[in-house]
C-alpha cells in the first residue's frame, strides 16, 4: 500500500450487494488511504459508509451507478472535473459547509442519464448555487418526453447561479 500514492490514475469497483465483515472494510479503508495520492479516480457502486481520506491532489473524479451523499465532494480539495453517470440510487445529503472545491476548482459537471428526479434536480440545484468558478455543466437526459425535458431545462435555467459565468448545455431529443 506505501507504494500506490504515486498512481495518477485509479478505477475501484466496490459491491454493495456483500455483506462486509469488518476486516474486508478495514482492507477498503486501507486501499482508499493508498491511493489518497491520485490525480484521476473513476469509482463504481461507491459506499457511503466507508471513511474516507482526503484526495488532496484529485483534479477528476467519476461516479457511476450509486453515490450517497455530497462527503466525497469534501475530501476532494482541489476537484476540477465532475463526471456522474446513470445513478440508480442517489441519497444527496447537502454538505454542512460548501466544500473547498466549489469555491476554487470546480469548473466542469458532467452529468450523464440524468432522469430528472427530485434528489437529482436538488444536487444540480445545490451545484449551481454554490459553485463559485463553475464553467460548464453539461446534463444528458435519459429517455424523457420532450415536454419534460423542457420543463426540466427551464427550471434549471431560471436556478440562481454563484458563478456568472456558468453555461448550462442540455443533451437529449
Amino acid at each position: 500500500m506505501k507504494d500506490l500514492p504515486p498512481l495518477v490514475e485509479v478505477s475501484v469497483s466496490f459491491d454493495c450487494t456483500v455483506s462486509f465483515e469488518c476486516t474486508t472494510l478495514d482492507l477498503w479503508v486501507l486501499f482508499l488511504k493508498g491511493i489518497s495520492g491520485v490525480k484521476s479516480l473513476s469509482v463504481q457502486k461507491f459506499l457511503s459508509t466507508l471513511p474516507l481520506p482526503i484526495f488532496p491532489n484529485m483534479k477528476h473524479l467519476e461516479l457511476k451507478r450509486f453515490w450517497h451523499s455530497g462527503k466525497i465532494l469534501e475530501r476532494c480539495p482541489e476537484l476540477e472535473h465532475l463526471c456522474i453517470e446513470k445513478l440508480e440510487e442517489f441519497d444527496w445529503i447537502e454538505p454542512k459547509l460548501v466544500p473547498a472545491c466549489m469555491l476554487t476548482s470546480l469548473t466542469t459537471i458532467k452529468f450523464t442519464r440524468c432522469k430528472g428526479q427530485k434528489w437529482e434536480m436538488q444536487f444540480l440545484e445545490y451545484m449551481l448555487g454554490n459553485a463559485e468558478v463553475l464553467k460548464t455543466v453539461t446534463i444528458t437526459w435519459e429517455n424523457l418526453r420532450m415536454e419534460e425535458e423542457k420543463r426540466l431545462c427551464v427550471e434549471l435555467l431560471e436556478l440562481p447561479r454563484a458563478s456568472r459565468y456558468c453555461e448550462i448545455r442540455f443533451i437529449g431529443n
